[in-house]
């Protein structure tokens, strides 16, 4: 890839994530709030609502998928910036829960598109070192989610909900404005024509199944969500009812908590691509999974800080080295079908974490509970993927 097509990739990074972050950690921040503090529901009804959002996200996975086949990468990216911004206006006047999730299933699509085409496209862009473009995208991702959580923050404690959605709808409009003319330097960046997950032959399923990518995903992959879920959907919650915290205390907490995020990914990106990834992979699962258990029993606003701050410290390397152990594992031609396959069975590991929190909490377990149930699911997956990476099979190259 040419320095000037290099250039306007990093300048798309900015508004695909600025809409990647609103339809991702708006709704898990923001729209927790307004469903649970502003609407009175409860975090059973929460988490319900979150299950309408994960079948969405596999729904539009699939979607994405075929979309990039048929129409290309950066149309169906367009998409899905112009529909996160649709979504989010309509929040703005919807206040039935029924309602609200049906917007959560459409908004899925904004999400969706960073696994199903933007991610594959960062990915082929990077050449010979797809993990520093990965990490690059990763890192411009965090300093965006910090800004913007930290903006609208003071929003949400002041319970203006309605404002806070229609600035979001606004951010997304301008960011798929902007899109559009940097996307048209963008097309030598998709050199392989799109092989979608519904195209797959026998052959290709075969030639997926028959190495580590099988493993890693159904190993790792699935039981990933069981950790970053836990503390998306429920760490708001934690933070408000155990510990008595603002809107705006939450939003900063979580907006400064990619900090840490932003050196351990500056970190990987200097070794990631001469590393064993996949090991690397397994082992940070692990220590997330650990660090979100001390998360759910800190017993001071402090402690709950410090917890947070670690664990995107490890977490931010989990973002640089899953799309990576990922494609290590694929040729270029099963690229974006193996993105959107991982997007999938990672949203269907979410739906399962999501149900796992609903039916607890149904139960009567409390919050620190569900933080200790749900990673240790992940940890027993790292701990394997670890433990795998040591065969012959584990060390295999894509053919």
């Amino acid at each position: 890839m040419s320095p000037i097509t290099r250039r306007w990739l990093i300048a798309a990074m900015v508004p695909v994530n600025v809409v990647g972050v609103l339809s991702w950690f708006g709704v898990y921040t923001f729209v927790n709030a307004y469903v649970v503090r502003g609407l009175g529901h409860s975090d059973v009804t929460w988490t319900g609502l979150t299950l309408a959002y994960a079948a969405g996200l596999i729904f539009w996975l699939i979607m994405c998928s075929q979309l990039s086949a048929r129409f290309g990468r950066i149309v169906t990216i367009r998409l899905g910036l112009f529909v996160g911004a649709i979504c989010f206006a309509a929040m703005a006047m919807v206040q039935h829960v029924a309602l609200l999730a049906v917007l959560l299933f459409m908004t899925a699509l904004a999400t969706a598109m960073l696994d199903g085409a933007w991610f594959p496209m960062v990915a082929e862009a990077g050449g010979a070192k797809p993990g520093r473009a990965i990490a690059t995208n990763m890192i411009i991702m965090n300093v965006v989610t910090a800004v913007l959580l930290v903006a609208l923050g003071p929003l949400v404690d002041a319970a203006r909900y309605e404002l806070t959605f229609l600035l979001m709808a606004g951010l997304c409009a301008a960011a798929a404005i902007a899109f559009i003319p940097i996307s048209r330097h963008l097309h030598a960046t998709q050199a392989d024509p799109v092989l979608a997950v519904l195209h797959l032959s026998r052959a290709d399923i075969g030639t997926l199944a028959r190495g580590p990518f099988l493993v890693l995903i159904v190993v790792a992959i699935l039981v990933e969500p069981f950790n970053f879920h836990t503390v998306n959907q429920l760490l708001p919650n934690l933070a408000r009812n155990v510990h008595d915290l603002r809107e705006q205390s939450i939003s900063q907490i979580v907006g400064l908590g990619r900090l840490p995020a932003l050196l351990s990914l500056t970190l990987v990106a200097m070794v990631i691509d001469r590393s064993n990834v996949r090991r690397v992979y397994g082992a940070l699962l692990v220590t997330v999974a650990l660090v979100i258990v001390a998360m759910g029993r800190a017993e001071s606003h402090a402690t709950l800080t410090a917890c947070y701050l670690t664990y995107f410290f490890f977490h931010g390397a989990v973002w640089a080295t899953t799309g990576t152990a990922i494609n290590s594992t694929v040729t270029a031609r099963h690229r974006d079908a193996a993105f959107a396959i991982t997007g999938i069975v990672m949203m269907v590991g979410q739906f399962l974490a999501g149900l796992l929190h609903n039916r607890l909490l149904a139960a009567g377990f409390d919050l620190p509970q569900v933080f200790t149930i749900s990673p240790a699911v992940t940890a027993i997956g790292g701990l394997c993927i670890f433990i795998y990476t040591f065969t012959r099979h584990g060390r295999m190259k894509p053919q």
